[in-house]
């Protein structure tokens, strides 16, 4: 294992020694790509690429519920725009490994690169099962070779270890690690910002542009006092989904509110209705699961 790792790497690294185990466009240009409501007619096998793929792999004797189970997912937990959908079914219709191109994607998420990337980011596929942050050495693997627009965190764990020991929580350096893939500020600076007390929204501001010049300052004093990071990215969320404008989100968890909770509950009930189309279908296997959406 070389000496410089992903941020998700070098945590995992360090929490296991201690426990013993380009620019890019303001946000609210980002808002007006509304994802896909999901038709019920596109979930049959008939009409869809991926599922018929599936299928045929069950047919020929293959366990394909982690296949069904990371496509329901890719679908209710992170909401592809139409597009996406169309090039992620055309993926793993060619016979793509399911679970694979969901992982990427989910990393390609917080990313400006082109999503064809994916398509390189899996030919990096480990031979074997299980092996955890390939995607992260992945993605720098092929900025390395300049094949990405932005660059990706490299951390060794002696930096972990070091920005731990001068206060920074691994929670925040993995948010930082998340914050940087979007191309803007790197790794360094995000960290270097939230040591110098910047606010998680400030932060988030200057990484995805979330105001406007005119009520940038005004809004960095009034959510200054959000101090968890995912209920503003939750909030960003909720926005992109319509559901309401983000102000109006990040007032709401000033008032004690969760976007988080709220996206969770949204993403439940998307997923409940996906899974129960799955098993219609005798895609899904039911033996040996929790009731609950996304627990097996």
């Amino acid at each position: 294992m070389s000496k410089k790792k992903t941020a998700w790497v070098a945590v995992a690294l360090v929490l296991a020694s201690v426990t013993g185990v380009c620019a890019a466009p303001a946000i609210a240009e980002k808002i007006a790509y509304a994802t896909a409501e999901i038709q019920p007619g596109s979930l049959t096998v008939k009409n869809n690429a991926a599922l018929r793929q599936i299928v045929k792999e069950k047919k020929a004797g293959t366990d394909v519920q982690v296949d069904v189970e990371a496509y329901a997912h890719f679908l209710a937990d992170l909401y592809p725009t139409e597009e996406e959908i169309r090039y992620i079914d055309s993926l793993i219709g060619k016979g793509y490994d399911a679970r694979a191109v969901v992982e990427i994607y989910e990393f390609w998420q917080d990313t400006q690169e082109d999503i064809a990337i994916i398509e390189a980011v899996y030919e990096y596929l480990p031979p074997v099962e299980g092996v955890k942050y390939w995607v992260d050495e992945a993605f720098i693997k092929l900025a390395a070779q300049g094949k990405t627009k932005g660059q990706y965190s490299d951390l060794s764990v002696e930096e972990v270890n070091a920005l731990y020991e001068s206060g920074v929580s691994y929670e925040e350096i993995l948010m930082a690690d998340k914050l940087s893939r979007y191309g803007t500020k790197d790794i360094h600076h995000v960290l270097s910002r939230k040591q110098e007390d910047a606010s998680w929204y400030e932060i988030l501001d200057e990484v995805y542009t979330l105001s406007s010049p005119e009520s940038k300052q005004e809004n960095i004093e009034k959510y200054k006092q959000i101090q968890n990071p995912h209920e503003i990215l939750a909030s960003i969320r909720l926005a992109k989904e319509g559901d309401m404008i983000l102000d109006e989100a990040l007032d709401g968890v000033i008032r004690g509110e969760s976007s988080s909770k709220r996206l969770a509950e949204k993403k439940v009930e998307k997923g409940k209705k996906i899974k129960e189309n799955y098993i219609t279908q005798g895609l899904w296997d039911t033996s040996g699961e929790s009731k609950e959406w996304g627990h097996r």
